[in-house]
């Protein structure tokens, strides 16, 4: 990656804080509890990713996938689990993510998996209208 990437990390229990710590020195990380404090720090930041638990304190990650859609955005969302399979990973990606992370949650795949949705997000971005 060129320059530090810019997180957004949605959520508060154990598995968010795991994923969080993983990217602690691969990225710029804004921890956020609520849906709506994400979607703000979006809206007005130049924010490279977003990391979204299955299961938010509100709502779910198809709302926060479903609500950066309407606001036509176009910064990834990285969904976790604490499980997760193939089903899910498929629902995830149907639905307009980018990836699904499940553990055993690893630093060398978090890294890969961070460095693939900011590259992805600039070759988006550099597309013709």
């Amino acid at each position: 990656m060129e320059a530090y990437p810019k997180v957004v990390m949605l959520g508060g229990d154990p598995d968010d804080f795991q994923v969080g710590e993983m990217l602690t020195g691969l990225a710029a990380v804004t921890r956020v509890e609520r849906i709506a404090e994400a979607i703000s720090l979006l809206e007005r930041g130049d924010y490279d990713v977003l990391f979204c638990p299955w299961q938010p304190a509100e709502g779910t990650w198809r709302d926060v996938v479903e609500e950066l859609r309407k606001r036509q955005s176009e910064v990834p969302v990285v969904v976790f689990s604490h499980c997760g399979g193939e089903h899910e990973w498929t629902e995830v990606l149907k639905a307009g993510a980018f990836d699904l992370l499940a553990p055993p949650y690893d630093r060398h795949q978090v890294r890969e998996l961070l460095e693939h949705a900011v590259e992805s997000r600039y070759a988006m971005a550099r597309l013709p209208a």
